[in-house]
């Protein structure tokens, strides 16, 4: 049966249709609490050691934060395949309730700075593994290119909603009663988190939770404990995926100087206190909530590479203005549009990213991305210090946004390169979902599938099926024309989008039909054991199909 052509849709149309259903919904709101939270509490985190220590005291409360990361990262991917990642997710947030609601006390409690930045460094580790947790699950939820896209714009708006509010919520906290309520807050953002990501399932797994009835998607996303130096080598025979890596390693290093630069550029550049600090952090997340916005273009496009590097040079360039027109009104704004700049480099970066990693390959270079990204941070977050006490403030800022465009300029060949060699076969998967039951399959389910179709070309008057073979592949016509005949008689005709052969397969009976070409057709076919294994293992695909069925073998229906 034919189903309808969506190709004289609009791209806006396209677009509002992939951000109005999404599965992906659930660890999208864990994402923005959990980012709120992270966003008042790192606040007064820094405002603490600054008091505690000045600028080399939140360097080192960086680098403690940094450094146990850098191991445990990779470790907690390589062994996904032993805890369910959604299952993984929890754990993670319920670690970070406990860590940050033990510093809270222990601030009220006045102990020692020690203990504190100790409790600090545990909640760190729990941070660094949530970022590519979240990052392997959004293919695992999503089930095509344009709703992972808009999974990773509504993830990033989140954030920088958070990255506003947070921080202004910090700003009033501070001015009244000092860092202790920004831990409280903090806790609360991930118990709210906690609980929302109880609802956060791969696409077709029971709501009992036992796990995916997706038997591909469950056997890729399954992890073998392997060596580091294994992990390594899969990112290095990657080269587009290692060129993305290596420039968001490039940017982070440059991030990691923020948390430096906006404290020491609100206290000592612009004498505005630590209210100061929320104001300029507030800045930055109010921009993102615009770049947000702007980042939903992205649903449609096929090619991310010049919003990639071009947000990367706006987020660097405004991030050093105020070195060049130190007042305080100014550096507010300029803050906001660097991070309008952030807020659209980490959608398209991340999109990039898990467009151009195999499913096979996601967990373990997501795993070395938060190691490389951890250390990058840490290391930016020292030499910005270092910066601070030989050039100050402004001149620090001023170098930061050197190394951000030196950065786009020597890599812009290589990443436009790497959009090139896009993993997702968009035609593939387009005509995929155009069958019924293929529909409620998760995006990396989907790419296998599109792995292992075969183009396949049929002359005019050629027959592809014979009615009483036996069957062994399911089809679907990318362009020409075929007529459908039962018994010698012709019951119907086949075009762009249409597809058979699923009768036999699921049945195990002979063709029930002939199916002869009647122009030059271009097909492209799916052998028995993929399409069994996807169609009959997950819930919703099995029911649709069994529909499928059904009509078709009404009388008089096209077989």
């Amino acid at each position: 049966m034919r189903e309808p052509s969506s190709r004289g849709a609009s791209r806006s149309v396209r677009a509002v249709a992939a951000l109005s259903d999404r599965p992906t919904k659930w660890l999208e709101a864990s994402s923005a609490a959990w980012t709120g939270g992270e966003a008042v509490y790192l606040v007064g985190l820094v405002v603490y050691a600054y008091r505690t220590g000045g600028a080399p005291a939140v360097a080192l409360v960086a680098l403690l934060q940094s450094l146990p990361s850098v191991v445990l990262a990779p470790l907690a991917m390589w062994l996904g395949g032993a805890v369910a990642r959604d299952r993984l997710l929890r754990i993670v947030l319920a670690a970070r309730v406990g860590a940050i609601g033990l510093a809270a006390a222990a601030l009220v409690g006045d102990a020692p700075a020690t203990a504190v930045y100790g409790l600090a460094t545990i909640d760190a580790v729990g941070s660094t593994l949530l970022r590519p947790l979240r990052g392997s699950l959004i293919p695992m939820i999503a089930r095509s290119p344009a709703e992972l896209i808009s999974a990773n714009v509504a993830i990033t708006t989140g954030a920088s909603a958070a990255g506003l509010v947070g921080p202004g919520v910090a700003a009033i906290a501070l001015a009244l009663a000092g860092p202790e309520p920004t831990f409280v807050v903090g806790t609360l953002g991930f118990v709210i988190a906690l609980a929302l990501a109880v609802r956060v399932r791969p696409a077709g797994a029971p709501p009992t939770g036992r796990g995916d009835d997706d038997p591909i998607a469950r056997r890729q996303s399954q992890r073998r404990i392997v060596p580091a130096g294994a992990s390594l080598g899969a990112l290095a025979r990657l080269g587009a995926a290692r060129t993305i890596v290596g420039v968001v390693v490039g940017q982070r290093f440059v991030r990691g100087m923020l948390s430096v630069l906006v404290a020491t550029t609100a206290i000592e550049l612009f004498r505005a206190g630590d209210e100061g600090v929320g104001m300029l952090t507030a800045a930055i997340g109010f921009g993102g909530l615009l770049g947000s916005g702007l980042s939903i273009t992205l649903v449609t496009r096929r090619r991310l590479a010049g919003a990639f590097s071009g947000a990367i040079a706006v987020w660097g360039l405004a991030l050093a203005a105020p070195g060049l027109v130190p007042l305080f009104g100014a550096a507010i704004v300029l803050m906001a549009v660097s991070g309008a700049g952030k807020a659209v480099l980490e959608v398209a970066g991340a999109s990039l990213l898990q467009r151009t990693v195999p499913t096979a390959d996601r967990g373990m270079v997501l795993g070395v991305l938060e190691s490389l990204v951890t250390l990058a941070l840490a290391a930016g977050a020292v030499s910005a210090s270092l910066l601070v006490e030989r050039l100050g403030p402004a001149g620090a800022l001023l170098a930061a946004g050197t190394i951000t465009t030196v950065l786009v300029v020597v890599t812009w060949p290589a990443v436009r390169a790497a959009d090139d060699a896009a993993v997702i076969p968009d035609r593939e998967l387009s005509l995929l979902r155009g069958v019924p039951f293929f529909r409620p399959l998760q995006l990396t389910t989907l790419e296998a599938l599109a792995g292992s179709l075969a183009r396949v070309a049929v002359p005019a008057g050629s027959v592809v099926v014979r009615e009483g073979d036996p069957g062994d592949r399911f089809f679907i016509v990318e362009s020409g024309r075929l007529r459908t005949t039962v018994d010698g008689r012709p019951i119907g005709f086949l075009g762009p989008g249409d597809f058979f052969g699923e009768i036999a397969l699921l049945r195990d009976v002979p063709r029930t039909a002939t199916v002869e070409a009647i122009d030059p057709a271009t097909l492209h076919g799916l052998g028995r054991e993929p399409f069994l294994a996807a169609v009959t293992g997950h819930a919703g695909s099995s029911t649709a199909a069994e529909t499928v069925v059904r009509t078709r073998l009404q009388p008089g229906a096209p077989a």
